[in-house]
């Protein structure tokens, strides 16, 4: 059952990326609470203390099944055509809206120095291929649908990382 209750914690992680943490924390509920305290209480009353043995497992193969119904109906959704991007303040369309309506859209990433006219280059390299151009509104998008503020995503854009003492990245000034 170790495969099922992995495919289950991927379940979750999946529908947290895909913007659904409410769905994604009830499965997990489910699975915790509804089955794992709930079987865990009534398959002693049937089959003793082997039926307490029995409980988890089980609680992963039903928690499995309903994952699988929900993958699958998330996937069918992310088959389905997309809205048109709403227009922004200023005409342009939203950072999520055209990434989302353009699986053919093509992102470019240009590395600059100060001084080397990075965001020019950009807008001409835009221009030319007839793409959306972004450069500080991303950090405004992304803090407004991830709920974060602007600017301490401003104080981490740009800054370089290196291995720390938590096990993970920290940013140099920190």
């Amino acid at each position: 059952m170790v495969v099922l209750a992995c495919v289950n914690k991927a379940a979750f992680i999946f529908l947290q990326s895909l913007g659904r943490p409410w769905l994604s924390t009830g499965l997990s509920m489910v699975r915790e609470i509804l089955f794992g305290v709930g079987l865990t209480l009534l398959f002693p009353l049937f089959w003793g203390l082997e039926g307490l043995l029995w409980s988890m497992p089980a609680s992963d193969a039903l928690t499995f099944a309903i994952s699988l119904a929900v993958i699958v109906m998330a996937y069918r959704e992310l088959g389905q055509a997309p809205e048109a991007p709403a227009a922004s303040i200023d005409g342009s369309a939203s950072v999520a809206a055209v990434m989302s309506s353009r699986s053919d859209c093509p992102i470019i990433v240009i590395g600059r120095s100060f001084g080397a006219g990075g965001r020019s280059v950009g807008h001409a390299v835009a221009e030319a291929l007839g793409i959306p151009y972004w450069d500080k509104e991303i950090l405004s998008e992304a803090a407004r649908l991830g709920g974060v503020s602007q600017r301490y995503l401003e104080s981490v854009d740009e800054t370089p990382a290196r291995p720390g003492a938590r096990g993970g990245l920290m940013t140099s000034d920190e």
